[in-house]
């Protein structure tokens, strides 16, 4: 008696199309929660919230523009969840690919700024954040590797 699940339990849709997209859109939730978690593990580090409080994070000054520069990258990520789901095959693996770069541009620049300025950051920032880029290059292959469906 075998136990478990096997490849045809898992299936939601009828083709490898909705697979895809079903991964596709939970690397995105995964992706969104190391963020939010992240940035809520930030508040318990020693100092931090005297520095939100002074109007200055690691060195940054907080402004309106970096604030809205962070809730439109939250926002994005949390809109591809739905966005993975819905958006037609061409563009939602193009959307896909170039957001999951862009992202992790945005991450390497990040670590380009803690090294030079010498600003310390903790190791939990750096476990997330390979766990972020693990995340996007995953959602880059899956995109990459999707074909386009057969029409019928």
């Amino acid at each position: 008696m075998e136990v478990g699940l096997n490849r045809q339990d898992c299936v939601i849709g009828e083709s490898i199309m909705e697979d895809v997209r079903l991964i596709l859109s939970a690397l995105w939730v995964a992706v969104t929660f190391c963020s939010v978690f992240e940035a809520i593990l930030g508040f318990v580090k020693p100092g931090y919230l005297k520095g939100v409080m002074e109007g200055e994070i690691d060195g940054i000054q907080v402004t309106q523009v970096v604030l809205v520069g962070n809730a439109i990258m939250m926002v994005i990520k949390s809109v591809m969840f739905f966005m993975s789901l819905a958006l037609p095959y061409p563009m939602i693996r193009w959307a896909n690919i170039i957001l999951s770069v862009a992202f992790f541009v945005v991450i390497l620049m990040t670590f380009g700024f803690y090294f030079t300025t010498n600003v310390q950051t903790w190791t939990y920032y750096y476990f997330f954040a390979a766990t972020e880029i693990v995340l996007y290059a995953l959602n880059v292959w899956y995109a990459w590797k999707w074909v386009a469906p057969a029409i019928s």
